[in-house]
């Protein structure tokens, strides 16, 4: 192609391909072709020696004023950039559905979703970008190091058909070992490999997410542009930063009003952390007894976010765990946690969603009662019964 023909590299003066074409088998006994970044290349994006990468990666970026209203399938979302009301991945199917069909209550919901004003916070977002420096792995954000790849296994010579036939043969014992030792150390090879490559995806990732919040982190309110997926989950636009990202796109993030806690707001505050370290199988109550057994350490998190033994880098979604140990500390240490002006997310989840709805529409009590519609002394978990 053109880019693997032209794009070149300047490698201490000697020019290098940027992209090269590589054949690889695969498990199904074929070869598989594949695109493969110059290793130098790559390592100067890594080591962030071409930052400039990460501004231009995407056009869809969150925006600083609210998104234009839908009005129709191709009519809304950014101010300039064309977008689709779906991500119909070119069926036409749907597309004709689109232009045919009644969207209104669609549209008002996807535009009261991009509305809603977030902004940056700030103290996650030094964290990040504090791990990434010094290299900490945690969460979303991985080593920069690769795993060290085995050498290449030497395959074990061929031994004859007639010799292998008989198993009790020392020789044929030995080959047998042999091959079975060669297949082990290949796919232990290749599985470090496959890491390695994962690693660098991750890495990328980690960087755009960062780089964008740092882009925003100034201004006061910026906004999230909504379209649907194929099929009908509304979702926003913004690849890599969004509020309902990894865990490090949603600790970055919070909304641009605050509002006071009210009787109920520390209670929950204390719940959403306790989920975080993985005591929802609890009921509300005992998770909230959990975060005020350990609040010792949810305040020595805030004190030193970044000492050896930190409480939330242990948690299942550190980063929103952190966000969540600043606000439950700033309100209890107000004096007042039901005036204390909050803009911190508390994510909910459904429990099965389309048996709630199966349930709700049937009136079904037991049904309803399995899938958390009704309230009991514990979440209940329809898939293990």
């Amino acid at each position: 192609s053109i880019l693997i023909e032209n794009a070149k590299l300047n490698n201490k003066g000697r020019e290098e391909p940027a992209f090269r074409v590589e054949k690889r088998w695969s498990p199904k006994k074929k070869t598989t072709s594949y695109v493969v970044l110059n290793e130098n290349l790559r390592r100067m994006f890594t080591e962030d020696e071409l930052m400039s990468w990460a501004a231009v990666t995407t056009r869809h970026t969150p925006m600083i004023v609210p998104p234009t209203e839908w009005t129709g399938p191709r009519q809304g979302g950014y101010r300039w950039l064309e977008s689709d009301l779906m991500r119909t991945h070119g069926s036409h199917v749907q597309r004709e559905a689109l232009q045919h069909g009644n969207l209104s209550q669609v549209y008002d919901g996807l535009n009261i979703l991009g509305r809603t004003a977030w902004k940056i916070n700030k103290e996650i977002l030094d964290i990040g970008q504090t791990c990434w420096n010094r290299n900490i792995s945690i969460g979303d954000i991985p080593p920069k190091t690769d795993l060290e790849v085995p050498i290449e296994p030497l395959r074990p010579d061929r031994i004859s058909p007639e010799v292998y036939a008989d198993k009790k043969n020392e020789e044929a014992q030995a080959a047998i070992a042999a091959n079975q030792s060669y297949r082990e150390s290949l796919y232990k090879r290749q599985r470090i490999l496959q890491k390695n490559m994962d690693l660098r995806s991750l890495r990328c990732s980690a960087v755009l997410k960062l780089n964008q919040a740092e882009k925003f982190k100034d201004f006061e309110k910026i906004y999230f542009p909504y379209n649907l997926d194929f099929r009908g989950r509304a979702y926003p636009v913004p690849p890599h930063l969004s509020n309902v990202g990894s865990d490090l796109c949603r600790g970055m993030l919070m909304f641009a009003e605050a509002k006071p806690l009210r009787k109920r707001g520390l209670y929950w505050l204390k719940v959403h952390l306790a989920n975080f370290a993985g005591k929802d199988k609890m009921s509300f109550d005992d998770r909230a007894r959990y975060i005020d057994d350990n609040m010792n350490e949810v305040r020595k998190s805030v004190a030193d976010p970044l000492s050896d033994d930190a409480w939330w880098m242990k948690l299942d979604d550190p980063f929103q765990g952190l966000a969540t140990c600043y606000e439950i500390v700033r309100a209890i240490d107000s004096g007042d946690p039901e005036n204390y002006m909050c803009a911190l997310p508390v994510h909910m989840d459904g429990s099965c969603n389309g048996l709630q709805h199966y349930a709700a529409l049937g009136r079904d009590t037991v049904g309803g009662k399995a899938v958390n519609l009704l309230e009991g002394d514990g979440p209940e978990d329809v898939y293990v019964g």
